[in-house]
């Protein structure tokens, strides 16, 4: 695992890297106007809008 305090500068992760990160929530789009993610298996739904790079709350 990557020592966060050695990293320098911005750097985008691949889809793989991303699925490794522990303690990361997805967020997805329900609806069109749903912003939602999963917490120990309950599912939470928020007002947010739905894009091309993701969801956005309100």
């Amino acid at each position: 695992m990557k020592n966060i305090l050695n990293l320098t500068g911005i750097q985008q992760l691949t889809k793989a890297q991303q699925q490794k990160v522990n303690g990361g929530i997805r967020v997805y789009c329900k609806g069109g106007n749903r912003c939602c993610f999963v917490v120990n298996g309950m599912e939470y739904c928020e007002p947010g809008r739905c894009s091309l790079y993701g969801c956005v709350f309100y």
